[in-house]
């Protein structure tokens, strides 16, 4: 899979694991999460939210601030013991990581999010952290996994009949299938959901569908059978949908039209994408628009221009990977600070609930061998009280 759309995804992956806009960027100094002052059961609940909220709204700038808002947000949580205020900062620590490239840890808190969902008992929740434990797995590099968790989130909503949940549950199912090439597979679920929401005379979520079904005929190498899919789904979308939803259509018709010949208005097509990419500041997107000019030029049999793009896209893909690198550092560097600052508090804490005593047993008045052994017998003893 190209890695321009797994870094799409884990956009929208993070977009809803935050549930947040972006803001300016707070500082990525570590906190000390262990500075709550202990107060009433409210206040600890209202200072965890206020601060996962601080996380939410600092990850797209900041995900190093972010990770240690969320570490000190779910320190007030554990303290509270409000369980839904500790899911909260779980998720918004999550996000952090996710955007911080810490994949192991994110699996590991995705795993501790879901424990504590189930505890709740909320079905939302649970799929929710599903879902989460299934992108874990993807960028973990197990897709078998992540397939089998997008199929247990789905299993999960199914029953509460709350179709915004259903219908969220069968697109990400049908999106990990196509992320690990179970193409036709995905194509039957997609099916399913399509006549689900027809029954329904949905037709936001049927265009959606529509797309999805549209982005397997295009994986698969048939981009003929998927132009009617895409017409479909622009019919709706191009009025009802979101900015992303519209800029990933027309890449998806530009990826079409080169397949089958029409260079000239995937041309055009790429230019207007371009032009809304830029507005939007999205790089995955324009990374994308990089890679389907490429292959314009490659069709086109342009190969100095296919070569200048070549480049441009090797360049590309090194800075990528140096950011992240970047962004990886720092973020175990937060979590070092941080954790070696809860272990200083921890040390001080203990230090004043049992201060040092002087020993009660009397000095000896000879430096013989049998006072010097009665009195350490009794230093032991007074070491045990």
């Amino acid at each position: 899979m190209p890695n321009t759309v797994i870094h799409r995804f884990i956009e929208l992956a993070l977009f809803a694991i935050a549930v947040g806009w972006a803001a300016p960027a707070y500082s990525s100094t570590a906190e000390d999460s262990a500075s709550f002052a202990l107060g009433s059961e409210s206040s600890l609940v209202e200072r965890a939210r206020a601060m996962t909220g601080f996380a939410n709204r600092a990850l797209a700038n900041d995900p190093t601030g972010a990770l240690s808002h969320a570490r000190n947000a779910l320190l007030a949580a554990e303290q509270s013991g409000d369980l839904t205020a500790e899911h909260e900062a779980m998720r918004a620590k999550c996000a952090a990581q996710m955007r911080l490239g810490l994949h192991a840890e994110f699996l590991q808190t995705t795993i501790s999010a879901l424990q504590v969902a189930q505890v709740i008992g909320d079905p939302a929740f649970i799929a929710m952290d599903l879902q989460s434990l299934s992108l874990a797995y993807e960028v973990n590099m197990q897709p078998d996994k992540a397939v089998e968790e997008a199929r247990n989130a789905l299993a999960i909503v199914v029953p509460t009949k709350v179709d915004r949940n259903i219908d969220q549950a069968y697109r990400f199912l049908i999106q990990a299938l196509l992320r690990a090439a179970r193409y036709d597979e995905a194509l039957r679920i997609g099916q399913k959901a399509s006549e689900r929401t027809i029954e329904r005379a949905d037709p936001v979520d049927e265009a959606r569908i529509s797309h999805l079904i549209a982005e397997i005929m295009l994986a698969q190498n048939k981009p003929s059978d998927a132009m009617p899919f895409l017409a479909k789904a622009e019919r709706v979308l191009n009025e009802q949908g979101t900015d992303e939803e519209r800029s990933m259509l027309r890449l998806d018709r530009a990826k079409a039209l080169i397949a089958i010949g029409e260079y000239n208005d995937a041309s055009a097509l790429l230019d207007d994408a371009e032009d809304h990419a830029t507005s939007a500041g999205s790089g995955a997107q324009r990374s994308m628009i990089g890679q389907l000019r490429y292959e314009l030029a490659l069709a086109g049999h342009d190969w100095h221009t296919a070569l200048g793009l070549l480049q441009s896209l090797k360049q590309q893909s090194d800075s990528l990977q140096e950011a992240q690198v970047g962004l990886k550092m720092a973020g175990l560097q937060v979590m070092y600070q941080v954790e070696r600052k809860e272990q200083d508090n921890s040390l001080k804490t203990s230090s004043s609930l049992w201060p040092k005593r002087s020993c009660p047993c009397p000095a000896p008045s000879s430096p013989s061998t049998t006072s010097t052994s009665h009195r350490s017998m009794k230093c032991r003893r007074c070491t045990k009280l």
